[in-house]
């Protein structure tokens, strides 16, 4: 139906177009036949051929209808792939068409025929007519296939709909899902590929609270553009006034309204940048926290599929794109667009015919633009993708720090991280490739526009149609037009990058949960009766595996309900039901009868609480902690919590008590200490249901006690549901339920299920065997991490002061002579200089007679500034040797613009003086001028060394952000060798390490970092060299450009000769068409240059990371560290790729235009010249004050970054404890602090913008009024004038360009001094040595031990300790939680060095070891394992690559893994998903013993080996186990001590101090702590305080330690138990 509606369209409009064509073709012809008509054709005055622009409508749209009508199915897409090619055939007609009409317009009669002016319209609105229902027909492709239409459909419909309101445009892109497809819902949105501008419209919808800002910002907008928009004519006044008046009549009007123009101007400039800013800061602000708040809606499926590092890049990387688009692409490009439109209406009223020309090349431009746009957006999804890509390999390792450093693959990682780089650079090909077409299109349109323009311009003025003076208006407004354009094509790209960007961000804005978080239901009373009715469940990454069949069980309120089965069988997802973190497929879990998705979320999440294996704490202190989600509650709830999960006493003897930061996820505190505050934070909430996994597994026997006795006090106000693998723990549980394959298989009470031998009976056997033979071996949880660098010693601070003082007083002692030599010599040289060049001979006679017209007394004056200058510093500095260097430094700006003044009014004088011939060639006078210069020069090179002096003596010093413009503006002309040096001996944290390492100062000048950045850049030195070679080329054409522009409007202004006019159109349009070219190539080869220097950073960045010390991952978030990749890698990425290319660009084409404009006259050029000391003075205090914010801000970014990444990898707890709304606020709490900043921000680039404006239409109003004065003494033809204004004009976009890019320069350089910092940090700790000896016995021995954390150097957690560990023999460490057990685990794995005594391997220090020998001999297999987000395979073999199949099978089959992995969709190839999350814990401790058993280590540290295991593969697993025991030297760390009376030697620690060691039996006889620690367990049991408590990822040991049958040291009873 579709198609037969616009096929009906495409004929009715064929017919009539053919019709009203011919009949206005007719009418308006001289003759009444064809035939006449082809006979005696004539182009300047017959129709014939617009008539003949209807065969070529008519072919398009019949042939197209024909087409589509002959093949429905392809038809469509065929003609949506030639849409581009049609638009441009229909452009064709249209300048066809508007070309007659200008030919026409030569002959009076033609012009005014209403028929033939009819036939010109006509044509161009059937050729849009033709382009709308090409595109209409092309878009029928849609009904047919999914992937109908071309890239090039869209830019008919642009060019008609452009001026349109759409509705559309706020609308969103809801129904697409974060990898890009469509859902199929109902839900509304815009199109998968909406229009650009829709997205736009869409981000400026989110500015609605800020209207009013807007439209003060629009006014100051609008005001400038009208002020600039006038300035041009009044230019042409000017010049016209000079160049044909000769008059200063004529000449002094307009320039006294274009002072007053140019000073408004600058006004509304600066308060409109500064109004943007701040505007669209808060957009970010907003945005960012639109997109968090919607994350935290989102269901825990959501996050299973998509991993914390694509999420997270989505807050850092695409944000800041957003960012960008806005506050700088959309600044510049909408004060650009409105200039534009004023500079058409005026070119309109000066010329319409002009003007005419200058429209017909702008559809071009605009399909060029459109073509390239959409392409550049589809190209920078994909990048935005690919980076996201890497993201997650970066966060993912970083953040699992400990297992990359325990297995030595830091190179495969780094590897795996550059091989995603490598891809993305593909795309980086693609991209620079698209650049370089375009800008090659752009420039050669831009610039034949002007050749046409100055064409027809000419042959305008000498036919009398058009006066000089107002061609020479007209150019120059074509000249500030193609500057308007060219910025518009210059922040295409970027608008581009950033919709692109705000499109995935909207993708997850939009996204609505496709499991609501809760319902609305909140009654008043709960009695906490679970039913599980009917209920079968897939997990929505694998819908096709039935996880739970048909389940029900009930969970009755004041009892306790144990879920037991083999790992993998669905306990740990009927958890995830009741917290509904997902809806089940079929069936109901109900809450007191209700489903729990019918209560309100944070309602149900206070009422069932769970207490976990794996405990997830916060990086805050440990009161908000404990109190996490509760924003009421008091200090007493909290201790008394503290108190009942024995967590208490230790706080207390934290650093702060509660108050103490744990650390990101809980890393300042040790495993069991984490375990003690996570209970205390379930059971501060009271809640109706609780939930034990393991809750006590990481306690000590003491605090396992306690903890159980508070536990079992409080089970009969509770429904209790407890998941276990050991299933002697949970025999005294009210009810058992045997859950196998997702299917309830039995139920009922222990004795019961005992009694009908079924599966349960089987599982106990099974246990009952293990225990029989002694063959457990227990693993304790990991201790507190280290973190940070060590401090300076105070030895070293003593004696560097004395150092210090001696040096200072030296260095002063040497700058204060070289001032007082300075002065003498400057007043000796200044007046013999004087005396000489004086026509008088007293200064009596001079001053009686000064006249400055013709008198140097003046500048013999300047001296008295100077040497108050410098001598009152120096009294300054010798009175007050501590303060005095940083008052000066504070007065270097004030200082510099003093010297500035002095060498402004030396060169006025000169001109001056230059009037009159007899002074003008004195060269005394002469050198009186130059020394003027020479001296100031000096002064503020002399300032500045001195206000250096107070770097000696306080940190602090180093004055203001101004002290170094004097130096920047000598220091250019050298080639500091320093460019290239890093800033090695920075902390991350910005302070100074105190060692020898060398590196640039912190403070160093920002062309240091980009040299250095320059430098990474010597392996693309010849592409470089060619980018450079195409730069100079087209540099050096476009600054030839405006001579001959210059000399063509002098050929028709003044000389009224065609011939004068055509040789320099010639040359000037060659010139035009080799610059075009040469700007294209190199706008693609700097874009492939700089590709590979982002990849060649990013690489360097990671592995520079791969290589510290642990102890700096414990005090630098993931997320800070991720945020050095992500945002601020981006941030330098497009200060190379973008800011230097202008930048470069902008430079030599400025100092091309210098060395013409001195040329034409140096008088001119020296005022320009007296105003660029100040434009600098001005871009370096900006520079220099933005970098500090800059840095500033990227800190404040790395925080809110930092509480994104948190939540977002821990959003499961968030979830269970309903707190995502506070954690929305934390981090919009983050962000507010960086809107502090970013006002800041604000008003310096407003000053900036008004200052900088400011000065360049200053130095343009006098470049004007001295011309004119020049002009009219004769000193310069009029011609040259011309030349030198559109000079100027071209130089104040070159300077323009300058200031605009040195804002995103500043942004860069910060970004890079931080990521250089990373680059350039040493690790404190070397990860390993250079032996590798061919055999290893196995041997470990501590030798007199001292260890203490670098971030709590006071707290000595080892003391002195020694044991030795014996090849062949099992060695238990054993001792309360926080004892040093984990401490000793650390060492031995060379994480930390010991701060005394050594730790030795085989009679050698284990620092000696090369990295990777060391861990392929000692292997940890922890009981919280770290899967990668990568198959099961490349698990187990990780940091292998030799491994074979066969290897791997062996050892998969040895660690009961073999059976589950052949059963998985993809068996050894299926991808474990981000941190092992498609696996339950149980397969993912089966994994990770099979990763360490594959690499037969010498030495084997078990942590909790098997504890999530069921008992038939901890049975088999433990077996493998101690098949191999004999093969090597195993270390266990234990809280259950009766699991291990059978190793060959328990060692006992304390506080950090070997206390006991020996046999089970030797340490029982003895009754010291460890019979005071076997006692307490036994006790516990003894009491009936049994509790069973099982894992997610089940732990070991049940809820309340070994059952009784374990515990009690009868051998009857327990053969009795068993």
């Amino acid at each position: 139906m579709r198609i037969a509606v616009v096929l009906s369209c495409n004929l009715f409009f064929i017919v009539t177009d053919t019709i009203i064509t011919t009949i206005l073709y007719i009418h308006g012809s001289k003759f009444h036949m064809f035939a006449d008509e082809m006979a005696r054709f004539d182009i300047l005055c017959s129709s014939l051929d617009l008539w003949g622009t209807v065969l070529v409508r008519f072919a398009l749209l019949l042939g197209a209808s024909i087409g589509v009508l002959w093949n429905r199915v392809d038809g469509p897409q065929r003609v949506s792939k030639l849409s581009t090619l049609t638009t441009l055939l229909c452009l064709v007609v249209m300048t066809y068409a508007l070309t007659k009409l200008l030919i026409f317009s030569e002959q009076e009669a033609l012009m005014h025929d209403p028929w033939f002016l009819s036939l010109v319209s006509w044509s161009c609105v059937s050729a849009v007519g033709t382009m709308c229902l090409w595109s209409t027909l092309a878009k029928t492709s849609n009904s047919v296939s999914d992937s109908g239409g071309g890239g090039g459909e869209g830019e008919a419909e642009w060019l008609v709909d452009a001026l349109e309101d759409s509705s559309s445009d706020q609308e969103g892109v809801e129904g697409k899902t974060p990898t890009g497809k469509r859902k199929n819902d109902s839900k509304g949105g815009a199109e998968e590929n909406s229009d650009s501008s829709a997205t736009v419209g869409r981000l400026l919808s989110y500015c609605r609270k800020d209207a009013l800002l807007l439209s003060v910002a629009f006014f100051f907008l609008i005001l400038s553009a009208v002020c600039e928009a006038f300035i041009p004519y009044y230019v042409g006044q000017t010049i016209d006034g000079i160049v044909i008046h000769q008059s200063m009549e004529h000449f002094a009007k307009p320039m006294i309204a274009l002072t007053s123009l140019a000073f408004v101007s600058s006004l509304a400039d600066g308060c409109f940048g500064g109004m943007f800013h701040i505007t669209f800061a808060r957009l970010n602000i907003r945005l960012r926290n639109l997109l968090f708040r919607s994350l935290m809606r989102q269901e825990i499926g959501f996050f299973d599929s998509n991993h914390t590092g694509g999420i997270t890049s989505r807050l850092t990387s695409d944000t800041t794109e957003v960012s960008d688009l806005i506050s700088e692409n959309g600044n510049m490009f909408l004060h650009s667009f409105i200039k534009a439109m004023g500079f058409f209406i005026f070119m309109f009223g000066m010329s319409w015919k002009l003007t005419l020309v200058t429209i017909m090349g702008f559809p071009y431009i605009a399909v060029v633009s459109k073509m390239y746009g959409e392409y550049y957006k589809k190209l920078t999804k994909e990048v935005q993708t690919s980076l996201a890509q890497a993201n997650k390999v970066a966060e993912e390792t970083i953040s699992a720090m400990r297992t990359v450093r325990s297995f030595a693959n830091e190179e495969q990682e780094g590897d795996s991280y550059y091989s995603k780089l490598l891809d993305m650079f593909q795309l980086n090909k693609k991209q620079a490739l698209a650049y370089s077409c375009y800008m090659w299109s752009s420039s050669i349109s831009g610039l034949a526009l002007q050749v046409a323009i100055l064409f027809y311009g000419g042959h305008l003025v000498i036919t009398g149609q058009m006066s000089g003076g107002t061609l020479i208006s007209f150019v120059i407004y074509e000249l500030e037009l193609g500057e308007c354009l060219e910025s518009i094509a210059s922040v295409y790209t970027g608008l581009m990058q950033g919709v692109g960007a705000a499109e995935k961000v909207f993708e997850y804005i939009d996204r609505k949960p496709e499991h609501p978080s809760g319902g609305s239901e909140a009654p008043a009373t709960l009695n906490g009766e679970v039913e599980f009715l009917n209920v079968s469940f897939s997990y929505p990454t694998r819908p096709d595996t039935k996880i739970l069949k048909n389940v029900s069980f009930t969970l009755q309120p004041g009892e306790v309900t144990a879920l037991v089965g083999p790992s993998g069988s669905g306990k740990s997802s009927c958890v995830s039901l009741l917290e509904n973190f997902y809806a089940p497929d079929e069936g109901q879990v109900l809450l007191d009868g209700r489903p729990v998705q019918h209560y309100e979320h944070a309602y149900l999440h206070s009422q069932v609480a769970l207490v976990g294996q794996e405990p997830v704490l916060f990086a805050r202190s440990v009161l908000k902690n404990i109190s996490y989600g509760l924003d009421d509650m008091t200090m007493d709830c909290v201790v008394d919590a503290a108190t009942k999960a024995n967590a208490h006493y230790f706080i207390t003897g934290l650093s702060q008590g509660y108050d103490t930061d744990v650390g990101e996820k809980g890393a300042q505190l040790s495993g069991g200490q984490k375990q003690r505050v996570a209970i205390a934070r379930a059971l501060i909430r009271r809640p109706r249901v609780l939930i034990l996994d393991e809750a006590t597994s990481a306690l000590d026997a003491e605090s396992e006690h306690i903890v159980q006795q508070a536990l079992n006090d409080i089970v009969q106000e509770h429904t209790v549901l407890v998941i276990a693998h050991r299933l002697s723990t949970v025999e005294r549980a009210d009810n058992i339920i045997v859950i196998d394959q997702g299917t309830v298989v039995d139920q009922g009470t222990h004795t019961q299920l005992m009694a009908r031998k079924g599966l349960y009976f089987k599982l106990v056997q099974r246990q009952v065997l293990g225990i029989e033979t002694g063959e457990e071996i227990l693993n304790p949880p990991k201790d507190a991490r280290g973190k940070g660098f060590n401090g300076r010693a105070e030895s070293e601070e003593e004696s560097s002061e004395s150092d210090c003082g001696a040096k200072f007083t030296m260095r002063v002692a040497v700058v204060l002579s070289c001032n007082l030599f300075f002065i003498v010599t400057d007043t000796i040289i200044t007046t013999i200089l004087y005396i000489h060049g004086t026509h008088f001979h007293m200064f009596a006679d001079e001053l009686a007679r000064f006249d400055i017209l013709c008198c140097s007394l003046d500048l013999w004056g300047t001296v008295y500034v100077r040497v108050a200058l410098l001598l009152g510093a120096s009294i300054g500095v010798l009175w007050n040797r501590v303060d005095g260097p940083q008052r000066v430094s504070k007065l270097s700006t004030l200082t510099t613009l003093l010297c500035l003044v002095v060498m402004t009014y030396a060169l006025t004088k000169l001109l001056i003086f230059s009037e009159q011939e007899a002074l003008m060639h004195d060269q005394w006078f002469l050198g009186l001028v130059s020394w003027s210069c020479v001296s100031a020069v000096g002064t503020m090179c002399l300032w500045s060394t001195l206000a250096k002096t107070s770097n000696s003596v306080s940190d602090s010093g180093g004055g203001g952000g101004g002290e170094g413009e004097a130096e920047w503006l000598v220091d250019a002309l050298e080639d500091s060798s320093s460019d290239q040096e890093g800033v090695e001996g920075k902390t991350p944290s910005g302070k100074r390490k105190n060692d020898s390492k060398g590196g640039a100062e912190e403070n160093s000048d920002s062309s240091a970092t980009v040299g250095r950045l320059l430098s990474y850049c010597r392996k693309d030195a010849l592409l470089l060299s060619v980018a450079f070679f195409f730069l100079i080329l087209s540099a050096v054409c476009e600054a030839f450009i405006p001579y001959y522009t210059g000399k063509a409007i002098d050929g028709i202004v003044i000389h009224q000769s065609m011939e004068h006019f055509t040789k320099p159109m010639i040359t000037l349009t060659s010139l035009a068409f080799v610059s075009s070219l040469a700007i294209g190539f190199r706008g693609g080869v700097f874009s492939i240059t700089f590709a590979r220097l982002n990849i060649r950073l990013r690489n360097l960045l990671f592995r520079s990371l791969m290589r510290q010390e642990i102890g700096f991952f414990d005090s630098n978030h993931t997320g800070d560290i991720t945020s050095r990749l992500t945002s601020d890698t981006t941030q330098v990425s497009d200060l190379i790729s973008q800011n230097v290319n202008l930048f470069l660009r902008s430079f030599i084409k400025a100092m091309g235009f210098f060395i013409f404009m001195f040329g034409m006259s140096w008088k001119l050029t020296l005022v320009t010249i007296m105003g660029f000391p100040y434009i600098a003075v001005v871009s370096k205090m900006y520079g220099q004050y933005y970098k500090k914010l800059t840095k500033e801000v990227q800190t404040s970014l790395a925080q809110a970054n930092k509480v994104a990444e948190e939540t977002i990898s821990a959003m499961r707890t968030v979830r269970s404890f309903a707190n995502e709304e506070q954690e929305g606020d934390s981090y919009y709490s983050k962000l507010l602090d960086m809107f502090q900043l970013n006002k800041k921000q604000a008003l310096a680039y407003s000053c900036y913008m008004w200052s900088s404006s400011i000065s360049e239409l200053a130095l343009q109003v006098a470049i004007l009024f001295y011309g004119g004065h020049l002009v009219i003494t004769g000193q310069m033809s009029g011609g040259t004038l011309i030349s030198f204004v559109i000079y100027e004009l071209e130089l104040g976009e070159c300077l323009e360009s300058i200031a605009s890019v040195y804002t995103g320069l500043m942004q860069g350089v910060g970004a890079a001094e931080k990521v250089f910092e990373y680059i350039d940090r040493k690790p404190e700790h070397p990860s390993g040595g250079s032996e590798a000896p061919a055999t290893l016995n196995g041997e470990v021995e501590f030798l007199n031990v001292s260890f203490s954390y670098p971030t709590r150097p006071d707290t000595k957690i080892l003391k002195n300790v020694s044991f030795t560990l014996q090849p062949g023999e099992v060695t238990a460490l054993v001792g309360p939680s926080g004892s040093g057990k984990s401490s000793c685990v650390s060492l031995l794995e060379n994480f930390y060095a010991p701060d005394e005594g050594q730790v030795l391997l085989d009679g050698r220090p284990v620092q000696h070891y090369e990295h990777a020998y060391l861990h392929s001999q000692v292997a940890l297999v922890g009981q919280e394992p770290v899967l990668f987000a990568r198959s099961v395979l490349k698990n187990i073999s990780y940091g292998l690559d030799d491994m074979t199949m066969d290897c791997v099978v062996d050892a998969a089959t040895k660690a009961n893994a073999h059976d589950f992995i052949t059963g998985l969709s993809q068996g050894y190839d299926t991808g474990v998903g981000e941190k092992g999350a498609q696996l339950s814990g149980g397969q993912k401790q089966r994994v990770a013993i099979a990763r360490a058993l594959i690499r037969r280590p010498r030495v084997l540290i078990l942590d909790e080996a098997t504890s999530a295991l069921d008992a038939e593969s901890e049975h088999i697993v433990q077996q493998a186990l101690n098949d191999i025991v004999q093969e090597h030297t195993v270390l266990v760390i234990a809280h259950r001590l009766s699991t291990v009376e059978r190793a060959d030697n328990i060692i006992v620690i304390d506080q950090g101090s070997v206390v006991d060691q020996g046999t089970h039996t030797q340490l029982m006889a003895r009754k010291g702590m460890y019979f005071k620690l076997v006692q307490r367990q036994v006790l516990g049991i003894e009491t009936g305080e049994d509790i069973p408590n099982p894992p997610k990822d089940a732990r070991g040991k049940g809820f309340n330690g070994r059952a009784q049958s374990e515990e009690e040291s009868s051998e009857s009873d327990c053969g009795a138990k068993f």
